[in-house]
């Protein structure tokens, strides 16, 4: 039997891959501030971080020039870019094996809380959940390490050496080391090879089962 007894979730190329709907957002948002998105394929990259740093990072907007962004973000992702997403296969059996083997499940994910909660409800998996965490806005509670401090709070009775958290990017191994938890890595999202590898993670599930079996 696995020590962990709390199993932490992101979300986007974890549970789900929202890549379409994302770059649509993405090149939607990027396009109005004026930046060049003809190569589509590598907004993908912007799948996982915090966008408000992330862009004035890549693209050396100002403070209020990712914000301007995040709101033409917003205005696509609210009325087409969140339901445009597909769940990975195996997600729904590799969650209710976790919960027959009694395996407290919580989401931590660092897209607005709001959002990740119409996603788990548009696949009907939000009844594995016994928590759902997000950011709470694109500017607070936004970071991995927030979002995971968050969550774990809801559950003192458990030690940390029984929580972990699995995603596919080094933000989410990151964001586990700052808290304490250990993290596992999924090799169908989008983090490369090398980025699993380098992450941190103690492990890399190659599909949904072998995660069940690692867990369980």
């Amino acid at each position: 039997m696995s020590k962990y007894e709390l199993i932490l979730f992101d979300l986007d190329g974890t549970l789900t891959d929202p890549a379409s709907g994302l770059v649509k957002s993405f090149s939607y948002a990027l396009s109005r501030m004026g930046v060049d998105c003809s190569d589509t394929e590598s907004l993908k990259r912007f799948i996982g971080p915090p966008l408000y740093d992330e862009w004035q990072r890549v693209y050396g907007f100002s403070p209020e020039e990712s914000g301007k962004a995040l709101d033409y973000f917003h205005e696509y992702y609210e009325v087409h870019g969140w339901c445009d997403n597909v769940m990975y296969a195996g997600i729904p059996a590799l969650l209710g094996a976790l919960r027959a083997a009694g395996k407290r499940i919580v989401l931590a994910t660092s897209k607005p809380e709001h959002f990740a909660k119409k996603i788990l409800r548009l696949f009907d998996i939000h009844t594995y959940f016994d928590f759902e965490a997000g950011a709470y806005s694109d500017r607070i509670r936004d970071k991995k390490w927030e979002v995971l401090a968050y969550a774990l709070a809801q559950f003192p009775e458990i030690s940390k050496e029984r929580c972990v958290l699995v995603g596919d990017r080094k933000y989410d191994a990151e964001g586990a080391r700052i808290c304490a938890i250990d993290s596992i890595g999924v090799a169908w999202g989008h983090g490369s090879e090398r980025e699993l590898s380098e992450s941190g993670f103690v492990f890399v599930a190659k599909t949904p089962q072998e995660l069940a079996e690692y867990l369980i």
